[in-house]
């Protein structure tokens, strides 16, 4: 076998599987659960021999209950998407106004848009600001990160419903 845990047979060989298995429970503290057994494969030449059966619970990251959040989902992937619903929802009025002012202006946009610029800023900073429309968005984040966990199938794979995956009508 190559360099992992190896069958034991005899008693010093049953010392260190036992150590092995006291290693592994110590190793895997941070999952929630992780059960260990010894399970009797047989007899070989007259011994027994021994394998290290694992069984795995859900640990915190993929269970589709658990609604605690990572540094990144906190940091970075709720204010993403706070900043794109508002940008797509909240302040559409003022970003089609600044795009199609940049759009017209070329390469003196910085000057011409300012206007423009300053209401969109304005706007998208209000709704990034505002408590109960982020934790709207990070409820709707768990929910969407939960239905993963549940189905393995992301948002955006997801096929329209009466459509095949290659988008014909069925």
């Amino acid at each position: 076998m190559h360099g992992g845990y190896r069958p034991a047979t005899g008693i010093n060989q049953s010392k260190q599987f036992s150590a092995l298995c006291s290693a592994y429970r110590r190793k895997s503290k941070a999952m929630i659960a992780v059960i260990s057994t010894i399970e009797r494969k047989g007899r070989r030449n007259g011994r027994e021999t021994r394998t290290l059966k694992k069984l795995h619970r859900w640990t915190s990251r993929s269970n589709p209950d658990d609604l605690s959040l990572r540094k990144l989902e906190l940091q970075v992937l709720i204010p993403k998407r706070v900043r794109e619903r508002s940008r797509k929802e909240k302040c559409v009025k003022e970003v089609e106004a600044f795009s199609k002012c940049c759009s017209s202006s070329g390469f003196l946009m910085v000057t011409k848009c300012r206007n423009e610029n300053s209401e969109m800023k304005e706007c998208l900073t209000k709704w990034f600001n505002n408590p109960e429309f982020v934790e709207e968005c990070k409820q709707e984040y768990l929910a969407e990160r939960s239905e993963y966990r549940r189905t393995g199938i992301g948002k955006g794979s997801r096929a329209p419903v009466g459509t095949n995956r290659i988008g014909s009508n069925m």
